[in-house]
C-alpha cells in the first residue's frame, strides 16, 4: 500500500486528519481556485498595493491558500464549488475511538461522495473549514516559499 502524506488539524476541539489528494484533483481544483480569482479581479477591479503585497507574502503558503479560496469560493460557479467541496470531504477524516481503543482516522464522506458522518454534513461552517484547510494542505505547495517548489 502506498503512503499517503497526511496532517491533523483541530477545529474546536475536534482533530481530523486531512490527506493528500491525487496530483490531477489537486491541480484541477487549484485551477478553479486561479480562474475564480481572475473573475474576482476582473469584478472588483483594481490590483494589490506593494505593501498589501508585503504582509500578504510574510504568511505561509497555506494561510495564503486559504486567504485565495475565501474570496474565490465567492466567485465559483456552483459546481465547480461543490466539486471542490466533495474531493476535499473525501480528504478528510475525524479521530474517533472506537470501544475506548486508541483513536483511529474515520473517513468522514464515502467515495460515492455520500456522507459517512451526519453531524458534519449538517454544519456548513465546519464543512467550508474543512475543505479551506484540504485545500490549503494540498495546494500550497504551488506558491512560491513552499517546501512543494
Amino acid at each position: 500500500m502506498q503512503h499517503v502524506p497526511t496532517s491533523d488539524v483541530t477545529i474546536d476541539g475536534v482533530r481530523y486528519q486531512l490527506r493528500k489528494m491525487t496530483p490531477a484533483r489537486a491541480g484541477y481544483i487549484w485551477q478553479r481556485v486561479i480562474m475564480a480569482m481572475f473573475k474576482a479581479q476582473d469584478e472588483v477591479g483594481g490590483s494589490a498595493s506593494d505593501a498589501d503585497l508585503k504582509v500578504v507574502e510574510r504568511r505561509s503558503p497555506e494561510e495564503r491558500v486559504k486567504g485565495m479560496c475565501a474570496l474565490a469560493f465567492m466567485y465559483m460557479d456552483l459546481a465547480d464549488f461543490e466539486f471542490t467541496q466533495s474531493e476535499a470531504m473525501q480528504a478528510v477524516s475525524r479521530w474517533e475511538s472506537i470501544g475506548g481503543e486508541a483513536p483511529v482516522p474515520m473517513p468522514v464522506m464515502k467515495d460515492a461522495r455520500q456522507w459517512a458522518i451526519a453531524d458534519i454534513a449538517a454544519d456548513p461552517q465546519l464543512v467550508t473549514r474543512l475543505t479551506l484547510e484540504v485545500v490549503a494542505f494540498n495546494c500550497a505547495g504551488f506558491l512560491p516559499g513552499s517546501s512543494g517548489t
